[in-house]
């Protein structure tokens, strides 16, 4: 079985959504990722970056990210 290791932590994804909050209340952000800092100026960049993260940890779970559905149609019940 191969397993992922994360880039990032859930510091990062903290981070992130702490920046969206000082984003919404003044109109710019700085946050720090994975030792970067960024300035950001727009809310849909944190919004990509936080999809990024969740994305990321969630491969590091067992199931990948991935949910596996049973689809049965109506009539076969």
């Amino acid at each position: 079985m191969v397993f992922f290791m994360a880039l990032f932590t859930t510091d990062d994804r903290d981070a992130i959504k702490a920046a969206m909050v000082t984003f919404a209340v003044s109109g710019i952000a700085t946050v720090t990722v994975g030792g970067q800092t960024v300035t950001v100026k727009s809310l849909d960049e944190l919004r990509r970056m936080l999809d990024l993260v969740n994305a990321d940890l969630a491969s590091d779970q067992d199931h990948l990210g991935l949910r596996m559905i049973k689809l049965v149609p109506p009539a076969a019940g």
